[in-house]
């Protein structure tokens, strides 16, 4: 390469660096300190379940059998015994 490729490269790349930096200083700064403990505050939450005094947590799940209106109506409908729904289970009623 010549001296000429080189330095301009150089003055690319010193550029992009320069961006760069710049892009980081913009990040930290919108990471305050407080988006730094609203985000914590959540992280504890979510992954820990702690809550602050006065908080209650509400947890939602899913239930499969839900889902399916069959088994639904049959919930709903009368409820079997044990051995009834072993019968259903193995034949398919």
């Amino acid at each position: 390469m010549t001296q000429r490729k080189i330095a301009n490269e150089k003055k690319l790349a010193e550029g992009k660096l320069a961006t760069l930096r710049q892009d980081n200083e913009e990040l930290k700064k919108s990471f305050s300190e407080d988006n730094l403990d609203f985000y914590e505050e959540k992280e504890l939450k979510l992954r820990l379940g702690l809550v602050r005094p006065g908080e209650r947590t509400i947890i939602i799940s899913q239930d499969q059998s839900l889902n399916q209106p069959d088994s639904l109506t049959a919930k709903v409908s009368s409820p079997k015994s044990n051995w009834q729904k072993w019968i259903d289970y193995f034949f398919g009623k």
